[in-house]
C-alpha cells in the first residue's frame, strides 16, 4: 500500500466530485494535490448507510476553474490508485491531466495522460452527454 493512503485524513467538505462520463475527455490543471477521505452515502439497493472512500484532491491552477471550491475531487477506486501512483513524480507546474473513462459501474477502467497545459482549455468546462458538469 503506499504510504499517501496509510496517511490519509477526512477531507473537509464541501466535496466536488467530478461524474466521469464514458466517451468524453475530462481535463484538470491544478497547482497542488492530497489524498484523504470521505464519507458518502451510497444510494445502490441494500447499501450501508455510509461508507468511507478514498478521495483524490486537485487543487485548480487559478483561471482554470470557474467556480468554488477551487478543486476537484477523484473517486473511483481504480482511478484513485493510479492518480497516487502518477502524481508524486509529476511536474504540475507544466503539465495537467487528461482523463477519460472507460465502461460503467464499479467495472469501469480510466485512462490518464499527462499533457502540456497548452493542451488544456481554459477555463475547464466538464461537458456530460446531458450538458456540463
Amino acid at each position: 500500500m503506499f504510504k499517501e493512503f496509510e496517511e490519509a485524513k477526512l477531507l473537509p467538505g464541501p466535496y466536488e466530485f467530478v461524474e466521469l462520463v464514458e466517451g468524453y475527455d475530462y481535463y484538470f490543471a491544478f497547482d497542488s494535490w492530497e489524498i484523504g477521505k470521505a464519507i458518502i452515502k451510497p444510494e445502490y439497493p441494500h447499501a450501508p448507510p455510509s461508507k468511507e472512500i478514498y478521495v483524490v484532491r486537485l487543487y485548480a491552477k487559478p483561471g482554470y476553474k470557474e467556480y468554488a471550491p477551487y478543486y476537484w475531487d477523484l473517486a473511483p477506486a481504480r482511478l484513485v490508485w493510479e492518480l497516487v501512483r502518477i502524481l508524486p513524480n509529476m511536474d504540475y507546474v507544466n503539465f495537467g491531466l487528461k482523463i477519460w473513462r472507460v465502461g460503467s459501474g464499479p467495472a469501469a477502467h480510466f485512462g490518464v495522460q499527462i499533457v502540456p497545459l497548452a493542451e488544456i482549455p481554459k477555463p475547464i468546462r466538464h461537458m456530460s452527454k446531458s450538458g456540463t458538469i
